[in-house]
């Protein structure tokens, strides 16, 4: 089986995986003129799984996907990733009233 994912935030990308197989999509983000508190918190950013009709869910750390911040980007690992998590993913930063 294949995986596809597409990610989208600073850049969208498109990948086909095996289903099994531990794979990461990334999140570039530059950001100025903001102070974070945390600037090594991976929950700066948050990721979403879209659906079919365009209704983001959001995701969190569990046992098939890890989120973290490595260096100067964000990254969403599936560990075992299968079909059912083919689709759109997205990152988007949101923190005192600044989105990106």
């Amino acid at each position: 089986a294949v995986v596809s994912t597409q990610s989208t935030g600073a850049k969208a990308l498109s990948k086909t995986k095996t289903a099994g197989k531990k794979f990461t999509i990334s999140c570039d983000l530059q950001l100025t003129n903001i102070e974070l508190l945390n600037d090594s918190d991976p929950n700066n950013v948050s990721w979403y799984k879209v659906s079919s009709d365009g209704v983001p869910t959001k995701l969190t750390n569990g046992r098939s996907l890890k989120i973290r911040k490595k260096k100067s980007s964000y990254t969403l690992t599936f560990k075992k990733p299968n079909a059912r998590d083919s689709g759109l993913y997205r990152c988007k930063f949101e923190q005192d009233g600044v989105e990106a």
